[in-house]
């Protein structure tokens, strides 16, 4: 612009003009003046014109230089952003704000508990949250998901820690390892001791292949309390067996969620409640026994779906009422435990079709039916205790039941006459036990011939005849009773053949003649009662 203008004037001061050619000399002077007054005033304008574009310049080289530094520092933390981001998806979403340990397990936990229990000081699931955040010396990372690797044993972990609080683990007999610092797969006797597994259960946790706990054994171990829900939470288990402990309170529907358990054997504690319907639902079960609890209510028809069961137990309940479900579906079914309960009614004629039933016990309930002829098929029953009911008809459905070796049918009111064919094929017979019954005809004679037989009670029945000639030496029958009953005629002096005979009561029946003397040979007798009888005037055997 400056020279622009500078050549502007030059060539005004330079024209004809300047030089008074097409003027005359006072126009050509006053031009030549005026043209340059002009030049000066277009120097100073043009020179003020060039300081402020200089300024102007200045600014703007300033402003862009600032400009590219912020550009260049963004930039920097931009490629520093990437540079940290390289995860799956924290390029398009930025990290999570940092989270202590223990607020990160709260936050994974409270997906297996209720927020509310760990809030309260001194809860099973605050102590295990506590101990897993701080005090577990295995210190395995939360997990922020069960998709992430170790969630799996960081949740069973805790699940264990909860019920470890929850039944008063400080005060178990024995820890069986818990809270050792190590995996809870070695949490049993057998890794603490560093023996291997042989037979039956490790006391303690063991698991599966997987690293999952498989097994919970700890019976008779001074364990107090109940259940906690996140028992729920061991769905790998198969088996659990807390026998003989002070488990208190109903069995929590949770335990629905252990849909592959094989064993629930929690036989001999304090529990309450009902026994759930739910229970059908877990159609793995092998062996289900909540024998002596405080049961009350009836046997759910829907546990006759259970058709894996081999081992069925709630006996000793005290309060279970109503009838005997039908169990002919369990074809795998070995014991049945039913005794000392107020069950009523019939016993279902498909017991009978049980053909593995090994042991069946009813004893002491008000069942008022006959055994049903269907138990002639029981083939392999070894014991059977129908005793204490208020059962009548006759023994013809088991007296050819050859694997006997236990018969308790006391106290009913069955009638059947003896003959040579009762329980004739019973070789393996041990106990028999007919008292109290109305049982007529005479003693079988190879009854006494049974080398395992080791008691005989028939007494309160109505029997008659002579006693039989006894078999010389047996040793294996100890107690022998008859009294109440209407035996006669003289005690055979074979009586001591019976060597191992440590009881014998004849007493109230019709026995006459005198002692025998060889009563005296029995040196292993220690209670002997022949009152009420019609004994002759004579010695009394040395």
């Amino acid at each position: 612009i400056i020279r622009k203008e500078t050549r502007s004037a030059l060539s005004i001061q330079d024209s004809p003009i300047s030089r008074g050619v097409l003027f005359p000399d006072r126009y050509v002077r006053v031009c030549g003046i005026r043209a340059s007054l002009y030049y000066l005033f277009l120097l100073q304008h043009n020179f003020l014109i060039a300081g402020v574009i200089i300024v102007v310049l200045i600014l703007s080289i300033s402003i862009g230089v600032s400009s590219n530094r912020k550009k260049s520092k963004n930039g920097t933390s931009s490629k520093n952003v990437e540079q940290e981001g390289n995860g799956d998806d924290e390029s398009e979403n930025p990290p999570l704000p940092t989270m202590t340990r223990e607020e990160l397990a709260l936050l994974f936990l409270s997906t297996a508990s209720s927020p509310v229990s760990f809030q309260e000081v001194g809860s099973s699931q605050h102590r295990a949250l506590q101990w897993i955040v701080e005090d577990d010396t295995l210190a395995l990372d939360v997990p922020r998901s069960m998709e992430e690797g170790g969630a799996a044993q960081f949740m069973s972990r805790y699940a264990l820690a909860v019920l470890y609080f929850e039944l008063n683990g400080p005060s178990w007999d024995n820890a069986v390892g818990f809270f050792s610092g190590v995996s809870e797969c070695k949490w049993n006797l057998d890794d603490i001791a560093g023996t291997s597994l042989t037979t039956g259960d490790s006391m303690g946790v063991t698991c599966n292949q997987q690293l999952e706990p498989l097994s919970i054994y700890i019976p008779l171990n001074n364990l107090q309390g109940s259940f906690p829900p996140e028992i729920g939470l061991l769905t790998s288990l198969e088996k659990l067996v807390l026998a003989g402990n002070q488990i208190r309170g109903p069995l929590p529907s949770v335990v629905k969620n252990l849909s592959i358990l094989k064993i629930l054997n929690l036989y001999n504690n304090m529990m309450t409640g009902t026994i759930p319907r739910w229970l059908s639902s877990l159609s793995n079960l092998e062996w289900l026994s909540m024998s002596s609890n405080d049961l009350q209510g009836s046997i759910p028809d829907e546990l006759g779906s259970l058709s894996m069961l081999k081992f069925f137990g709630f006996d000793r309940c005290n309060r279970l009422s109503g009838t005997i479900p039908d169990l002919s579906n369990h074809t795998y079914l070995e014991r049945i435990y039913l005794s000392y309960n107020d069950l009523e009614g019939s016993i279902p004629s498909g017991i009978g079709s049980l053909t593995n039933l090994k042991l069946l016990t009813l004893s002491n309930n008000k069942i008022t039916s006959s055994i049903p002829p269907s138990f002639s098929n029981l083939s392999i029953l070894t014991s059977l205790f129908l005793d204490d009911n208020l059962m009548s008809g006759d023994l013809s459905a088991i007296e050819g039941l050859n694997n006997l070796e236990n018969l308790l049918i006391e106290d009913n009111s069955f009638e059947h006459t003896l003959t040579s064919d009762f329980l004739a094929s019973s070789d393996k017979l041990q106990i028999l036990d007919a008292s109290n019954n109305k049982l007529k005809g005479t003693l079988p004679s190879h009854l006494f011939q049974i080398d395992g037989l080791a008691v005989m009670d028939l007494h309160g029945n109505e029997i008659g005849g002579n006693l039989p000639d006894f078999p010389t030496n047996n040793t294996g029958l100890q107690f022998l009773s008859l009294y109440e009953n209407s035996i006669g005629g003289d005690i055979p002096l074979s009586i001591s053949n019976l060597k191992g005979l440590t009881h014998l009561d004849l007493s109230t029946n019709k026995f006459n003649g005198v002692l025998p003397a060889s009563i005296g040979d029995m040196t292993t007798l220690t209670y002997l009662f022949l009152a009420s009888n019609e004994f002759n005037i004579g010695r009394i055997p040395d």
